[in-house]
């Protein structure tokens, strides 16, 4: 039940002196009940939670682009198979998602399903805690909170469909920000839990830097911003700094966690080169292209619909604020200091994310629908009082950009691996552990057409192979699938992003002795790689091994299959 027309006691304040009044009424202002948990609102949340689940699956299954949608699947199955993050294999992100999917793998066994059931949880999770922030906000329009929850369930996992680190830092953010809201906005600010929940976000905001680190330094700022900000809404000085510090204090204590892990089970010296210096080397190169990055911040939405959606939030906002801190006769509750100082706190997140993330920004509006609804219950609350609007217009423009966003997302979303490789069929791969994909007929990637049929014929090649493999650079995935650990220290093989621009020959020394160690019977090289295979001229001693080793025997669609050589000749087979 909700009460849109609460108001305090008044008469209890008759005997109370007019100061003690005053801060009476202020308290009782503030604290205006929420929506009690009614059986029609679990039945929402729990339908958009379902809806978030199947859609993110849907779109999941449609389509592969291995250079992006291999690494959490080779990361988690290195983590299932025993090898350590940063002693057997290094990446520029931390160890999170990869961690995540090995739970999921030893969980539910090896394969795509496996893969879609840990983005489509994730998708469910990040929608229900939409839900929740915003009626902790708004507890009185709960049409509110589930629009905010389908909008996250479209935006949010379904654009990339399958894990990602930078999804698995967001993910780690949602709850992170919930907990936060629900202390700030909480009726009694001293709780017993109260210290416990700060410290869990500050632990949640460690992970998400720990699965990638743009990511997590932003929304452990926001955390940070969004405390910092509750401090002084009262105005009661110094000593309200405390849940700064307590939160500072759960990010501390996991990093110190890790670091200890780090000194005795991994390699410091990888961790800081692959975690920290490499990635710390992009920035700065990313930071050269300054007018770029500025000019990708400011028009950075290809979609009219999300761009319009998010500078309508961003112009509503400013006019909130300057309403709010006017000379106007407004309800200033927690609940309003809390939305007005979270919105901006989303629109930098999501800002900062598009030039250091460099890649689609689809990928990079998780807090969307959170914003969205924000914003347009401010204006309902806080600026339609002070103007001669109807709140059916603000209604009825909310429902129209609403299902705006809502059909423009659906569409990227079902549609992406279409655009992207201009497939029109999408069929099942008849191969253990890809069963739940749904390849594109044809998958096109560098005017190579790749068919359900080729990467049929080579997942059958190398399991009857029997032997280790090395598959370079972009279809990792396949090593798990077959059953065979990838036997090289790369996750994934980036310029730049993955080891250094300018080359790397210890890492180069590093590869040839795992080949080597690994005993491999066969390589297999993508004419169709992402980035060219033009790669492995980066590995110098790498390419000489191969060269040396192995003999080109069969080819299978874009791929180039070498055996190691026998004693016999042999005759080159041609499939296509």
């Amino acid at each position: 039940m909700c009460y849109p027309d609460y108001k305090p006691d008044w008469p209890q304040f008759r005997n109370m002196p007019i100061q003690k009044q005053i801060q009476q009424a202020q308290k009782n202002t503030e604290e205006i009940p929420a929506c009690e948990h009614t059986l029609g609102m679990g039945i929402s949340s729990l339908t958009v939670a379902a809806f978030a689940f199947f859609f993110c699956w849907a779109c999941g299954q449609r389509g592969l682009f291995a250079s992006d949608q291999s690494i959490v699947f080779d990361g988690g199955y290195r983590i299932l198979s025993g090898q350590v993050p940063f002693r057997d294999f290094v990446s520029p992100n931390g160890p999170i998602s990869f961690l995540a999917q090995a739970g999921f793998f030893g969980l539910f066994g090896v394969s795509f399903f496996s893969y879609l059931l840990h983005s489509a949880a994730a998708n469910a999770v990040a929608a229900l805690s939409a839900i929740y922030i915003i009626r902790v906000l708004f507890p009185t329009r709960p049409y509110l909170s589930a629009s905010a929850g389908v909008l996250t369930a479209i935006w949010f996992y379904p654009p990339f469909g399958t894990p990602y680190p930078e999804h698995t830092a967001f993910l780690l953010g949602f709850p992170a920000l919930t907990l936060i809201v629900a202390v700030l906005v909480a009726k009694s600010t001293r709780h017993r839990l109260r210290n416990p929940i700060i410290v869990l976000s500050g632990i949640l905001a460690a992970l998400a830097f720990l699965s990638k680190q743009n990511a997590g330094v932003l929304i452990s700022l926001a955390c940070l911003g969004l405390i910092l900000a509750s401090c002084y809404w009262k105005h009661e000085g110094r000593h309200n700094l405390y849940p700064v510090i307590v939160f500072v204090v759960g990010f501390s204590a996991s990093l110190a966690v890790f670091v200890i892990w780090l000194y005795w089970h991994s390699d410091p010296p990888l961790f800081f080169k692959y975690f920290l210096e490499v990635p710390f080397d992009l920035g700065l190169s990313r930071a050269q292209s300054l007018l770029v990055g500025l000019k990708r911040m400011l028009i950075p939405f290809e979609h009219p619909v999300l761009r319009f959606a998010l500078y309508c939030s961003a112009a509503l906002w400013v006019c909130v604020v300057v309403a709010f801190f006017g000379p106007y006769d407004l309800q200033r509750t927690k609940r309003h200091k809390a939305a007005i100082t979270l919105l901006p706190l989303l629109l930098m997140i999501q800002s900062l994310m598009i030039p250091t993330m460099n890649n689609a920004v689809i990928y990079m509006v998780p807090f969307t629908g959170i914003i969205v609804a924000i914003s347009f219950g401010l204006t309902r609350e806080l600026l339609l009082p002070l103007v001669r609007v109807q709140p059916l217009v603000v209604w009825a423009a909310f429902v129209c950009l609403g299902f705006g966003l809502a059909l423009t997302g659906s569409e990227i979303s079902w549609n992406r691996r279409e655009i992207l490789f201009s497939a029109s069929i999408f069929r099942s791969v008849p191969v253990n552990g890809l069963r739940d994909l749904k390849w594109g007929e044809p998958t096109t990637i560098r005017n190579w057409q790749i068919s359900v049929s080729d990467v049929a014929s080579l997942v059958n090649h190398l399991t009857a192979q029997g032997t280790p493999f090395l598959i370079f650079p972009d279809f990792t995935m396949l090593y798990g699938i077959v059953g065979r650990l990838n036997p090289q220290p790369v996750c994934w093989f980036h310029p730049g992003v993955t080891y250094s621009a300018h080359g790397d020959p210890l890492l180069d020394r590093w590869i040839v002795s795992e080949l080597q160690g690994n005993k491999i019977g066969v390589v297999v090289l993508e004419r169709c790689a992402w980035l060219g295979l033009d790669l492995l001229d980066d590995f110098s001693l790498t390419k000489m091994f191969i060269q040396n080793e192995f003999r080109l025997v069969r080819r299978i669609g874009p791929w180039e299959v070498f055996h190691r050589h026998p004693k016999e000749n042999l005759q080159i087979e041609q499939e296509r």
